[in-house]
């Protein structure tokens, strides 16, 4: 069974002489269950699962990242990964369904973003 861990973004307050700033952190599951939200958290902007794959340069895909992929004969295509009913998920923008992602051709893909900080690469 894979770890669970989540990627939280939020919003922080300027405090003395640091500025306001996004923050993005991985947290495993177990001590936001323990501990509940983190401690001087002002505003939640976004929580992503980890799907527990990595990409060709070994980063961990959270879902909502923008993997990079190369089907067969085509070119590179970016999809946005998503839970899609019962699995893990690429999700192309002229596709009118997600399609469930094979976690062994997984590898040959790479995160080049997300749809949080970066929606303009779909």
């Amino acid at each position: 069974m894979r770890e669970r861990k989540f990627r939280v973004r939020y919003h922080q307050e300027a405090q003395g002489n640091i500025p306001e700033q996004i923050i993005k952190r991985v947290y495993p599951f177990k001590d936001l269950l323990e501990y509940g939200k983190p401690h001087n958290i002002e505003k939640i902007i976004s929580i992503d699962d980890w799907t527990g794959l990595k990409d060709k340069n070994g980063s961990e895909i959270f879902e909502g990242d923008i993997l990079q992929y190369q089907f067969e004969d085509e070119d590179n295509k970016a999809f946005e990964i998503v839970w899609h009913q019962f699995g893990w998920g690429f999700k192309y923008k002229h596709w009118e369904h997600p399609s469930y992602m094979n976690p062994f051709n997984i590898e040959y893909g790479a995160i080049i973003g997300n749809i949080h900080e970066n929606p303009g690469l779909l």
